[in-house]
This record gives C-alpha cells, sequence and structure tokens, in this order.
C-alpha cells in the first residue's frame, strides 16, 4: 500500500495523491505451501509505514518521521502488537503461551475479501484483539485443533534439529483459515470462544470465491510519454485505460488487474531502454474529471494501488472497488 514518499512526487505514475489502504502489495509473498497448507496468516503493512528517524542519522530533510517498508517493516508491526496482547493478557491475569497469541491476532484480523492465498485472515487488528482480551460484547476468536495434524503431515520430526525436543499435544489450538484438511467423508471441527457474558449470534455460511466476469484488452504502450503538465524529461506518462464502472459486476468482491507483455520484450529490452534495467509495472488509479474537459491529467488521480517486478507479468488486486472507489476508475500501463 503506497502512501506517497521521495521519488513519487512529480512523478505521474504514482498520481497526485494516495487515500487508499489495505490493498496487498504485489510483492508480498503468497500461498500456499508445498503441502497445500494457505499461507500466509496475516497480513501487516509493508509498504510502506512511517516510522521516527535515527537520532544519530542525518536526513537529507531533516524530518523526525520518514518511510520504510517491506518484512523489515511488517514483521517488527506484528511483534509490536504481540508484546501488547501479552501485555493485555497478563493484566487480565492471563500468562499467555504462543499459541494464544498467534490466535488472537488472527482470529480478530481484518477480512479484507481478498483470496486465502493473498491476504490468510487479513489485515491485523490490534483494536479488535484488545476488544476481546476486554471481554467486549461481540468480539470472539475462532480456532481449531489441527496444530499436531499440520506438523505431522509436513514432516515436523524430520526437519527438527538434531539437540532439539519439543512436546507437542493434539491440545494446541490453531486458528487456520481452513478447518484442518478436508478430504472426502472427513469431518473438521472448529471452536467460537466468547470472552463476554452476552448472546453471541454466530451465523455460518460456505464461501467460494470464483470468477465472474473477464475483461481482456490488447494494446501497444507508448513509452516514455512526456506528461503535458510537467513536461519533465524525467517524469512520464503512463498509458491510460479508463473502465466503465458497468463493466464491473454487482457485488464484485475481488477486482485482479494483471498486465503480459511478450517474451521478447522481457524487462524492456528495447532500443529505448537497451542500456537501462527497467520494468513495465501496472496501476489503478480513481479520476476525478475535475474540469470536465474528458482527458485524464495526473493532477486528477488518485493511486489506489500499483503492481511492478521483474519479469513478463504484471498485477494488481483491489478489495470492493465498486463501494470503496467513488469516482471513475482508470488503469495505468508504465
Amino acid at each position: 500500500v503506497f502512501v506517497g514518499y521521495g521519488f513519487t512526487k512529480d512523478q505521474p505514475r504514482f498520481g497526485n495523491s494516495n487515500a487508499y489502504y489495505n490493498d496487498i502489495a504485489e510483492f508480498s509473498s503468497r500461498g500456499p505451501l508445498a503441502n497445500g497448507y494457505p499461507k500466509p496468516e496475516i497480513l501487516a503493512t509493508g509498504a510502506y509505514a512511517f516510522v521516527p528517524m535515527l537520532v544519530n542519522v542525518k536526513h537529507a530533510n531533516s524530518e523526525p518521521v520518514w518511510l520504510f517498508g517491506g518484512t523489515s517493516m511488517a514483521g517488527p508491526i506484528v511483534s509490536g502488537a504481540s508484546a501488547i496482547i501479552i501485555q493485555a493478557l497478563r493484566e487480565k491475569g492471563v500468562e499467555p503461551d504462543p499459541q494464544l497469541v498467534k490466535n488472537i491476532l488472527l482470529a480478530s484480523a481484518k477480512d479484507i475479501n481478498n483470496e486465502p492465498f493473498a491476504q490468510g485472515h487479513g489485515v491485523l487488528d490490534l483494536t479488535n484483539a484488545l476488544r476481546y482480551i476486554n471481554n467486549e460484547e461481540g468480539s470472539f476468536i475462532v480456532y481449531t485443533n489441527n496444530t499436531k495434524e499440520i506438523l505431522d503431515i509436513i514432516g515436523y520430526d524430520k526437519y527438527n534439529p538434531k539437540g532439539l525436543s519439543y512436546n507437542l499435544s493434539s491440545g494446541l489450538a490453531a486458528s487456520s483459515w481452513y478447518a484442518g484438511f478436508m478430504e472426502n467423508d472427513k469431518e473438521a471441527k472448529f471452536y467460537i470462544h466468547n470472552p463476554s457474558d452476552s448472546v453471541l449470534h454466530v451465523k455460518i455460511k460456505p464461501n467460494k470465491l470464483e470468477l465472474i466476469d473477464r475483461l481482456e484488452i490488447n494494446g501497444t504502450t507508448e513509452v516514455r510519454k512526456i506528461d503535458p503538465i510537467l513536461n519533465r524529461t524525467d517524469a512520464f506518462a503512463p498509458n491510460y485505460i479508463r473502465l466503465n464502472k458497468t463493466d464491473i459486476p454487482k457485488g464484485t468482491e475481488l477486482l485482479v488487474a494483471k498486465l503480459r507483455f511478450p517474451f521478447e520484450t522481457f524487462m524492456n529490452m528495447s532500443d529505448i531502454y537497451a542500456h537501462n534495467l527497467r520494468i513495465s509495472s501496472l496501476y489503478l488509479y480513481e479520476w476525478n474529471d475535475a474540469n470536465n474537459d474528458d482527458k485524464i491529467w495526473y493532477n486528477e488521480t488518485r493511486l489506489v494501488n500499483r503492481g511492478g517486478a521483474y519479469g513478463t507479468i504484471q498485477d494488481l488486486s483491489v478489495y470492493d472497488p465498486l463501494n470503496r472507489i467513488k469516482d471513475d476508475i482508470v488503469i495505468g500501463v508504465y
């Protein structure tokens, strides 16, 4: 999720502003594992987040905060949330074990309606986790007893370093996106824990993600287009493709855009880019035609999500597009 930082300023492909968040970055790891178990288990901000600057490091802008990203950002966020959960449990007189902390993290995460192998349980929601610990009405966690089964399937003993011994019982409760590994004629149990004294009504239903429509556009991009507003040779404009909202079916929970280009243009090894290692990238914007001229200007666009990686395919995803994006939807190819 881009919030705008250094090199995006005055770069048309990043839009004029950023007001969207919680869409999954293209470089976020995806599952499943080799044994079919869903990964990741939870999402946290990694593209990007504000962090305090070190007092002994001089920064060009002399700002007290700067932007940081990647696993080096997402990992500490989850670790910090875990520490707060441990503190909250101890204040309630509960000495937590790692599995309990993990259960609370996963079961309290915010579902963003992305695919399970991309989002796991969803986005870390510390506020919701603390609501459960504080026994607030309407809060609950769901878990399954399949930790031991999972470790057996992946051959845990085979990978266990010599000299280390762990006693793992089947009583370890593990939150899982799926209620265990389901086979034909098999059952799986899951448990709902209500921490409050109030009656909790829970509705359970199967949820199947499936492709409901597909739109394909073929074309040739124009590289190094001079943006008419900036009129600079170091700030190029993307190729804009307008999407009609009527082409997006009502009730769409996830919009996925994919860019494919021929292998012979891998990494844009054309005459223009022959001496530059560049990648083709894909963008999705909200566009408000402020001057009513029916033309897309970069200062009228707001970046929603971006995809860019080395290879011949770029993709991005946006959850709940029709409800979240109020103005027109535009794709940018750069």
